[in-house]
C-alpha cells in the first residue's frame, strides 16, 4: 500500500469544498465558493437576512425592515417594478421577477454593499 497505482491530489478551486452542515455551506454560498446549481439562492438570500436588516441602508424600500424573506423580495419587486412573462397554459402572464430580485440581494452582500455583515457572529462571541 505504500506504492498506490495512482495519486489524487485536490487543487484549491477544482472539487467543491467539504461541508460539515447546513451552515458552511449556506457561508460558502453566499461568499460564491461553491456552485450556484449546489444551493437553492432563494435559500441563501433567506440565511442573508436572517437577523440582519443592514440591508434597509442600500435598498431604500418602503415597509421598513422585515425577517421573511418573501415579504422582502415582494417589495423589492414592486419597488423596482421588476417583472417577468411567464408562459402559463396557451398564455403569458405578467409575474413579479423573483429570482432578479433575490440575485440583486445576494449581490449586496458580495459586491461588500453591506458593509457591517459578518457570517461568523457565533464565532466572534467567544472572543467578546
Amino acid at each position: 500500500m505504500d506504492r498506490p497505482p495512482i495519486y489524487v491530489l485536490d487543487t484549491p478551486g477544482v472539487l467543491s469544498p467539504s461541508t460539515r452542515n447546513v451552515d458552511e455551506v449556506m457561508k460558502l454560498a453566499l461568499c460564491d465558493l461553491i456552485l450556484e446549481s449546489a444551493t437553492n439562492p432563494r435559500y441563501v438570500a433567506d440565511y442573508l437576512l436572517t437577523g440582519d436588516f443592514s440591508y434597509t441602508k442600500h435598498l431604500e424600500i418602503p415597509g421598513g425592515p422585515t425577517d421573511d424573506i418573501d415579504k422582502l423580495l415582494l417589495r423589492i419587486c414592486s419597488e423596482k417594478d421588476w417583472r417577468t412573462r411567464c408562459l402559463t397554459g396557451l398564455s403569458y402572464e405578467e409575474r413579479w421577477d423573483f429570482d432578479r430580485a433575490i440575485t440583486a440581494f445576494i449581490q449586496l452582500f458580495r459586491k461588500s454593499v453591506i458593509s457591517d455583515c459578518c457570517l461568523d457572529k457565533e464565532l466572534l462571541r467567544r472572543y467578546m
